[in-house]
């Protein structure tokens, strides 16, 4: 069942959101909220929210990239997550077994959306469930534009100016989102602009200079091998935020 045809979730939701806030959350027609309001003999929401709000959440949290599980967050919603065309939001869906970084994500911006949940097409055109997290506002999304990430971001995306200090956490953030961590090396995909501004923070950082590789879908990658173990541990050591499983595959594997 999905979130939003429990009835202890639209209860709740009811006295934050009006229907159509809901609907737009988690991305479905308000006909369907009200669909399963009237099945669950819940009154209509008489809800209005000021402006452009859906529910609680830091609206200033990208005002200022000062701190390390910022960096990371950015970094993470450029790789992987989704700037409605509308400017009013941002959704991030990870596949459902990771959850618990959205989970951080939410506690980070103070955000008290429930979760989602949505099957998506894979490669190879195998469905999987993931859950997804909405974070609306428009002072928000006026940030994360400022930093330039838009709706488009999957061909305008480019490195953003963070203080050098967090480069590291932002650049986790691009690989937990987009990248791989193998046995043998580790990759990042993305834009031209992008790739290119992650292998010069690394080699800047690190000295290690990753290699490019542009794979026949003209996707670029940055890629480690064994000789760059530093740059691995540059972005993974000693880590405040992190997905997981890319965690404990550097740890497997380049610690």
């Amino acid at each position: 069942m999905r979130d939003y045809q429990s009835r202890e979730v639209l209860a709740y939701l009811s006295s934050r959101m009006s229907d159509r806030q809901i609907a737009e959350a988690f991305e479905v027609s308000a006909p369907t909220i009200r669909y399963w309001r009237d099945k669950h003999g819940l009154p209509r929401s008489n809800f209005m929210s000021p402006g452009n709000l859906k529910y609680d959440t830091d609206q200033s949290f990208f005002a200022s990239i000062d701190n390390p599980k910022k960096a990371y967050i950015l970094g993470f919603i450029i790789a992987d997550g989704s700037i409605h065309k509308n400017g009013k939001s941002v959704s991030i869906a990870i596949k459902e077994s990771d959850g618990a970084l959205l989970r951080m994500i939410a506690k980070e911006l103070n955000c008290c959306a429930p979760l989602g949940r949505k099957i998506c097409v894979g490669f190879g055109g195998i469905a999987r469930a993931t859950t997804v997290l909405h974070l609306c506002g428009r002072r928000l999304v006026a940030d994360l534009n400022a930093l330039g990430v838009f709706h488009d971001k999957s061909k305008s995306a480019t490195y953003p100016s963070v203080p050098n200090s967090l480069e590291r956490h932002l650049v986790r953030g691009m690989f937990d989102g987009d990248g791989y961590i193998g046995p043998r090396q580790f990759s990042l995909v993305g834009t031209d602009s992008l790739v290119e501004g992650v292998v010069e923070a690394v080699e800047r950082h690190t000295g290690c200079r990753l290699s490019y590789s542009r794979k026949k879908t003209g996707h670029l990658y940055a890629v480690g091998s064994r000789k760059d173990r530093g740059a691995a541990r540059w972005m993974y050591s000693e880590a405040p935020i992190a997905l997981e499983r890319k965690l404990i595959a550097f740890r497997a594997h380049w610690a």
